[in-house]
């Protein structure tokens, strides 16, 4: 299953009960391979001055605009540790600029194409192009719809 990180962004997180336990507000990928893995997850809780950390395995599933997480994770959260090569995606990747080394220009990334595979989640494409910003807006239906209809 494809999606989009600006898709994932202010998802409200649920435990296995439905209980709301917060909002994902961003996600810590591990750098070093082809398609760079997806570890934990940040997630600012209702009241907490700090977002804190819970690994992506802890994730039971990915529904319309939840985020539900398996039984009795919600105890195994913890402070952000960043250990070499890795990463946060929205605090340094979106909105920066990257050298895009096919066409040696520089970028700037508007979103991040992600695959869910094999109960991973891949980092597969950045997002350069107009759409991605039309979609960070919430416009991209509204796009869609004029550009077909012309």
């Amino acid at each position: 299953m494809f999606l989009f990180f600006s898709e994932l962004l202010g998802r409200s997180v649920i435990d296995s009960e439905g209980k709301s336990l917060g909002k994902l507000v961003d996600l810590k990928v591990k750098m070093g391979e082809l398609f760079p893995m997806v570890v934990t997850l940040r997630i600012r809780r209702r009241g907490a001055k700090a977002p804190l950390a819970l690994d992506w395995s802890e994730v039971e599933s990915l529904n319309g605009n939840l985020v539900t997480l398996k039984l009795d994770a919600e105890k195994k959260f913890k402070d952000l540790q960043l250990n070499e090569g890795e990463i946060l995606l929205k605090e340094e990747l979106l909105d920066k600029q990257v050298v895009d080394t096919y066409g040696a220009k520089i970028e700037r990334v508007n979103d991040i194409h992600l695959l869910i595979a094999n109960g991973e989640l891949r980092i597969v494409h950045v997002d350069f192009g107009m759409r991605g910003i039309f979609r960070r807006l919430g416009w991209i239906k509204m796009v869609d719809f004029l550009t077909n209809w012309f």
